[in-house]
């Protein structure tokens, strides 16, 4: 086996074991991602080649050394050169079984690991669940062996404990490893891009002994057949325990769909009294439950990660000591949803590819708006967003939070404006708040989870976010959500609508934006006042004052005052008769 380590003059160390067969050396392909493929090292260096070095492990401590590049040389530590587009064969000197060369401004050492336990016979332990343990195999004295399995057991729960919320039991498991049951070093292996990694270790200090840290081969057994290995009395021997063979115990760690993601590792030396380095089935049996118990922890960690996309880090934690909240309940919740206006014109000026870009930005700052008010992104619809507050943690003041991440969503784009403005011209989102009773829980299923509410508050939430195009602003709320918010909040009534698929009519305001004209107390007014005198059938009353309000303001034209303007005229030529509910032909 070969360890490869590359230290390039500027940037991170990079070290690889690779079992067998070429491994390619060469510079980082991808800016800013390193390749997975595991016969591939790679690093930054702008003096090394995409393809520059193939290594290959030969029979007789040889090291096959090709030179793929087509215009950069290899130097050896004697200062021989191998070109570019050459190979040769280089043996290793032995001890310590180490070549070093460099190739632009990296330096590049390769040793021969050898595992020692390749050939190896070791005991193994059936799956976990088995009846196992026998308090005779601790001691003698059975109070002894009471008292060491008690305190075992209360190691093991502390860790469950620990998993519940951090990383921290990888290191509390290797300290186990040593402390609990006697070993001499523990390790926590996970597997990533195919390699094994040192996730945690104790003592927690580098390894610095001959060969590898730990047995790949005794890995690889483990993997195959997802059992526990150990080196027990009957496959060491009296002559190889009092040597300095050392004995090892590994234990799979298993994830959800039953593939094995990493190992507890051991490792027993010969001790100073000289008696046989062994490890026996009930030590087995316990580093055996301790990777189960990491088992568990890794699915917490990535149930916790699944929610927080969802909920934030700190709800994800209340959700992870609580699961009952995501059972079906009843709540008072604020619902909001917003979505790109304008969205298939987009999508017909830029392509696929460069409408999933910009959709992926404007969604990546309107869930921010989310999060930074502690929302929950309950789902993303193409070009929208629906999110909620008060559910499944009590937010008292959730109407607030929503209009506040509402108003910020009006303003996030600044910079995708920048962006593609001259490719789509000005982006702009369109949002409806509702607050009121909606059942809320899991509304996906048991193969994917979505935590969300159900009910008339979120069918109409949606339509209100429909009616803003009708009325051409950037954000509406009901009655409903107005009644829970701050007088000092600046609001304008738009008029009461009744909307398709809702069965009583709703009451629409327009929250002022900073900036905005509505914000002005004059403007606002003299649109309500306007409103009421066509609500009550003065209709020659609201033409006036619409149009007034038009005059007034030399900006760009109101939206509300339009619509109510063509409304107040019709019904003044009889046209239509004038109503103070308006029914919404679309949703």
């Amino acid at each position: 086996m070969l360890q490869i380590i590359a230290r390039p003059k500027d940037g991170p160390e990079v070290c690889v074991e690779h079992p067998s067969g070429p491994l390619m050396l060469g510079r980082i392909q991808v800016p800013g991602k390193q390749s997975t493929d595991p016969n591939r090292l790679e690093w930054n260096d702008p003096f090394v080649s995409g393809k520059h070095i193939i290594l290959t492990e030969l029979p007789d401590k040889k090291l096959l050394f090709h030179n793929v590049s087509q215009v950069n040389s290899a130097r050896l530590m004697d200062d021989r050169l191998i070109a570019p587009n050459s190979k040769c064969e280089l043996p290793l000197l032995s001890p310590p079984l180490s070549l070093t060369f460099t190739i632009g401004e990296t330096l590049v050492s390769v040793n021969i690991i050898e595992d020692s336990l390749s050939s190896t016979q070791m005991a193994s332990l059936a799956a976990p669940g088995g009846p196992h343990i026998k308090l005779s195999d601790v001691g003698t004295n059975p109070a002894d062996s009471v008292e060491r399995l008690a305190g075992w057991l209360n190691t093991v729960i502390n860790l469950q404990r620990s998993a519940a919320s951090s990383r921290e039991f990888f290191g509390l498991t290797a300290k186990a490893l040593v402390e609990l049951i006697g070993l001499n070093r523990g390790l926590v292996l996970l597997k990533r891009k195919n390699r094994w990694m040192v996730e945690a270790r104790y003592p927690d200090v580098e390894y610095d002994g001959h060969g590898r840290e730990f047995s790949t081969s005794v890995l690889a057994r483990l993997e195959e057949d997802q059992k526990t290995y150990f080196s027990d009395s009957s496959t060491i021997s009296s002559f190889e325990s009092l040597a300095s063979v050392k004995a090892v115990v590994a234990s799979p760690i298993l994830d959800q769909k039953g593939v094995v993601t990493g190992a507890v590792y051991g490792i027993r030396d010969k001790g100073s009294n000289g008696g046989e380095v062994v490890i026996g089935s009930l030590e087995a049996q316990m580093v055996q439950l301790l990777a189960s118990t990491v088992a568990v922890g890794m699915a917490r960690l990535e149930t916790a990660a699944n929610f927080e996309a969802f909920f934030g880090s700190e709800l994800a934690l209340e959700l992870e000591k609580n699961p009952a909240l995501l059972a079906g309940q009843e709540r008072d919740i604020s619902v909001l949803f917003a979505d790109i206006r304008g969205f298939s014109r987009l999508s017909q000026l830029l392509g696929p590819v460069e409408t999933c870009k910009l959709v992926s930005d404007i969604m990546e700052k309107l869930s921010k708006c989310v999060r930074d008010q502690q929302g929950v992104i309950v789902s993303f619809m193409g070009d929208g967003i629906m999110a909620m507050w008060n559910a499944p943690q009590e937010q008292p003041d959730h109407a607030l939070r929503a209009v506040r991440a509402g108003l910020a969503m009006i303003n996030c784009l600044g910079e995708t404006n920048q962006t593609w403005c001259s490719k789509v011209g000005n982006l702009r989102v369109g949002v409806g708040i509702s607050s009121g009773p909606a059942l809320c829980g899991n509304t996906g299923s048991s193969f994917k989870f979505q935590y969300g509410p159900l009910g008339n508050t979120v069918n109409v939430a949606s339509r209100v976010e429909g009616a803003t195009k009708h009325f051409g602003v950037n954000m509406l709320i009901t009655g409903t959500t107005k009644a829970l918010l701050p007088e000092s909040l600046p609001t304008r009534r738009i008029r009461k609508v009744r909307m398709v698929g809702i069965p009583e009519p709703v009451e629409l305001y327009e929250l002022a934006a900073p900036g905005s004209i509505v914000e002005a107390k004059d403007f606002r007014s003299q649109y309500e006042q306007a409103l009421a005198h066509y609500e009550e059938n003065r209709h020659l009353e609201a033409v006036q004052n619409l149009q007034n309000i038009l005059a007034n303001h030399h900006t760009e034209p109101d939206g509300p005052t339009l619509a109510l303007l063509i409304r107040a005229v019709a019904a003044l030529g009889h046209v239509e008769q004038g109503s103070p509910v308006e029914n919404m032909a679309s949703k």
